[in-house]
């Protein structure tokens, strides 16, 4: 297993989280590990199983070069950056290690690819290559890709999954990729060992690559066969290293006319722009955008690039006979992180709590969570022990929904699920798509800043409820998008 090639190779294997992802994938793997970091001082120097929890400040004794760190987390990437600051640890996502367990996967064990490819249809086999590992996390884009492969096996084509590695275990090099063939996990491999085969495919599908661009381009480049390239601008990944453009005092892209003067990654992003330029500008090469605003921002950088917006989702909209609480709640959509918006979350908890009643809907960590809101973990599909976002919406009765991100969102698979449910929507003007989304289907209120949110909230009682009865739409008949085939 891989356990025993980590073993070999590090002198000690650390831990880092002992929250929810802990507990799932974690505790069976206790034996092959030397002690836990937390960053909750309530528990350092306690105990979790046989294991001793310690503070961040524990890999300052420790030699870098001699220890692995497994990330029991979902803020793998920003646990990451903080853990650079203490040495250049090698670092692994905990859902990796368990997949890689449970499917007994060896880092240097694999199938030859010419026996694993001799059944495919190379005329019908299609190429999609993402960062996200939709079969070991959970999150709106994972759940696209999975919907969109399973489209495609549907319609009769063959799909090799290409996740290069080093966004899960910074000690694989830049070339290692894992790959599965139609779901079914073949290895670790090379490039080289799969450009020698890829020259056949009939398509490719890039899913957000925020950190493999130069592997993508050569990928592209030894794809001699192919029809068709699309590129899905999940995020801004292209544009800018910081892929979800997060909001200080002004929007990044205000910056982006004056090539990034002011911020510290303006030359990262020219070198950026230069490499996905060899992409974007072939023929065969057509950006999708799932909404519009991404779609315009993006053609500010790469104004010669073919691009067509396509929504993830097609639907009709019905009006209700909507009700709503006495006491209004409010719940937070998704994962509890400063992008999305929590800390303003927070400052609207403590001005209105005794006004409204407070949720929130995703993962959060127990040094995070607010006093006053309760908490309810959230599974993308439900599986019987959790809800889905639109049961959980149902199930408690939420009147308004706060999806305050402050990044310029792409696509929101939670503003979909609370428009499902006939959920009044509420955010800022700094929430990209969003925003957009609550203007044109007026199902919210679009705020300046948190404080005209806040006053706005303040008015509460008949007034607001009146105008949350008259939000009365809801989205019917939702369906996956098949215009992507077209180009396949």
């Amino acid at each position: 297993m891989i356990f025993q090639e980590l073993k070999y190779q590090y002198k000690k294997i650390i831990g880092w989280g002992t929250g929810g992802a802990y507990e799932k994938y974690g505790r069976m793997y206790e034996k092959y590990m030397d002690y836990v970091i937390d960053s909750n001082p309530l528990k350092w120097e306690t105990g979790i199983g046989a294991l001793t929890i310690h503070s961040p400040e524990q890999l300052s004794s420790e030699n870098s070069d001699e220890c692995l760190i497994i990330i029991f987390s979902s803020f793998v990437e920003e646990i990451r950056e903080g853990i650079k600051v203490k040495g250049n640890f090698d670092v692994i996502a905990g859902s990796v290690v368990n997949y890689f367990c449970e499917k007994k996967i060896q880092l240097s064990q694999k199938k030859e690819l010419s026996e694993a490819f001799s059944e495919l249809n190379w005329k019908q086999t299609v190429c999609c290559v993402s960062t996200m590992a939709y079969t070991t996390s959970v999150g709106g884009g994972n759940k696209f890709v999975s919907e969109q492969n399973s489209i495609l096996k549907s319609e009769g084509y063959d799909v090799l999954q290409i996740v290069p590695l080093q966004y899960y275990c910074s000690f694989c090099e830049d070339g290692m990729i894992w790959l599965s063939c139609n779901e079914k996990t073949l290895g670790v491999y090379s490039l080289n060992d799969i450009l020698l085969h890829m020259d056949r495919c009939r398509s490719m599908i890039i899913h957000s690559p925020n950190y493999a661009a130069r592997l993508i381009c050569k990928l592209y480049r030894e794809m001699k066969a192919l029809r068709r390239c699309l590129f899905y601008l999940h995020d801004f990944a292209c544009v800018c290293s910081k892929r979800f453009l997060p909001v200080e005092d002004k929007a990044c892209f205000d910056e982006l006319r004056s090539e990034c003067v002011n911020c510290e990654e303006g030359e990262n992003r020219r070198k950026l722009s230069l490499e996905y330029q060899k992409l974007f500008y072939n023929d065969n090469v057509l950006l999708i955008a799932p909404s519009q605003i991404v779609a315009d921002k993006v053609s500010e950088v790469y104004p010669k690039a073919a691009l067509e917006v396509i929504p993830h989702y097609v639907y009709e909209v019905e009006e209700i006979k909507k009700q709503v609480n006495d006491k209004l709640k409010i719940a937070f959509l998704g994962a509890a992180n400063k992008t999305k918006g929590y800390g303003e979350f927070k400052k609207v908890v403590c001005e209105l709590k005794h006004l409204y009643e407070f949720y929130c809907f995703g993962k959060c960590s127990d040094k995070d969570k607010i006093d006053g809101v309760e908490y309810v973990e959230i599974h993308m599909e439900g599986n019987g022990e959790q809800l889905c976002m639109k049961e959980a919406l149902n199930r408690y009765k939420i009147d308004l929904a706060y999806l305050g991100s402050l990044c310029c969102e792409t696509y929101s698979f939670t503003y979909i699920e609370a428009y499902e449910n006939a959920v009044s929507v509420l955010t800022t003007e700094m929430s990209g798509n969003i925003c957009e989304a609550v203007k044109k289907n007026k199902n919210g209120y679009v705020a300046k800043d948190t404080d005209e949110l806040v006053h706005f909230l303040k008015k509460g009682g008949s007034e607001l409820r009146e105008i949350l009865l008259q939000q009365n739409r809801k989205i019917v008949n939702k369906s996956n998008n098949l215009k992507f085939l077209d180009y396949m």
